[in-house]
């Protein structure tokens, strides 16, 4: 696979460039002064210790990856549930079981986990340089699991500061080569794949030799970060017996606006089951309003006359929000 391009000593304004490529990117040694990373170059004891030391004392959710999972947080074979149980543990009692990994092939991990709430002084002493302090880090800590392949609706900097973690990216366009499993119920807000990329078997998922031609690979260490843009799929696999991961989820999207899935979820309502004749009447009218140049598409018409195609004011926002909440009454 195609390495993930690396940078070094990005700043802010750099940064910039990099999210508007909206392409992957590795961060070298980002965060390599952060004390966290200071602790585990000693030992995994060490940063267990740190985040002792900031515990705000209260239950995390661990989760329990039976020895059959083959490490891989997934579905059940139902794609109803999930092959994992989540039970509140206090910190102080998961640090045992991260440390000394089970032989059997469990494996146990403790996903997106919001600082601010479970270890409220870690930002204080880890400052990310590339982000306001309103985007606030999550500490994800494991074993030797994976996470299967997905998306997030966000922009993403993922920090390896524990262990060592190894991504495999997918562009957006790729998701028919990946299967997508069920969107009505998902582990973590977004569909998974559903083949394993650890072990493909092409017999049954002919389309992913595509998927994996397109893919970009990095191998992080204690101090990279990496930025993952808005919509890629990514699978992460944990290397070592112990790792711990900081990530920043935004979207500088208009949070006033209705969210893009819901957006999709009405299109499978009112589109999917059009005749092919008048959903190709739509399709053009989705690319010519809001997948090309709007602008352009309505620079005939004078501000005044644009109506629900020109500036979504609050108050037109407010209006076309009344009228769809309406139709689905």
């Amino acid at each position: 696979m195609t390495p993930v391009r690396t940078i070094e000593s990005v700043t802010a304004e750099a940064f910039a460039g990099v999210q508007a490529a909206a392409q992957p990117v590795v961060l070298k040694q980002l965060v390599a002064d952060w004390p966290i990373v200071a602790a585990a170059r000693q030992s995994d004891q060490a940063v267990t210790a740190l985040l002792a030391d900031l515990d705000a004392g209260l239950k995390v959710p661990l989760s329990i990856l039976p020895p059959e999972a083959n490490g891989l947080c997934h579905y059940d074979a139902s794609l109803t549930g999930v092959n994992f149980r989540t039970t509140p543990q206090w910190l102080e009692d998961i640090w045992p079981r991260l440390l000394s990994p089970p032989t059997d092939g469990s494996g146990y991990y403790v996903q997106s986990l919001p600082t601010e709430t479970y270890l409220p002084r870690f930002a204080e002493a880890h400052a990310m340089p590339l982000l306001p302090p309103q985007v606030q880090p999550r500490l994800w800590l494991g074993t030797h699991v994976a996470t299967q392949t997905h998306y997030d609706l966000m922009r993403n900097i993922a920090c390896v500061v524990a262990g060592r973690r190894r991504f495999t990216l997918f562009p957006p366009d790729q998701q028919a080569n990946l299967y997508p499993g069920p969107d009505d119920f998902t582990p973590g807000g977004a569909p998974l794949s559903l083949p394993d990329i650890r072990n493909p078997d092409f017999a049954r998922w002919p389309r992913l030799r595509a998927a994996l031609d397109s893919a970009q690979v990095a191998e992080l260490e204690p101090g990279d970060a990496l930025y993952i843009p808005y919509g890629w799929w990514h699978q992460v696999q944990s290397l070592a017996p112990f790792n711990a991961l900081i990530n920043y989820w935004w979207n500088d999207a208009d949070a006033t606006r209705p969210l893009p899935r819901l957006a999709f979820k009405a299109a499978l309502v009112a589109l999917r089951d059009l005749p092919d004749e008048q959903k190709a009447v739509w399709r053009h009218m989705f690319e010519l309003f809001i997948f090309g140049d709007s602008e352009a598409a309505m620079a005939h018409l004078p501000a005044q006359a644009r109506g629900a195609y020109g500036e979504l004011t609050p108050e037109r926002l407010k209006a076309l929000k009344a009228e769809i909440a309406a139709a689905f009454k």
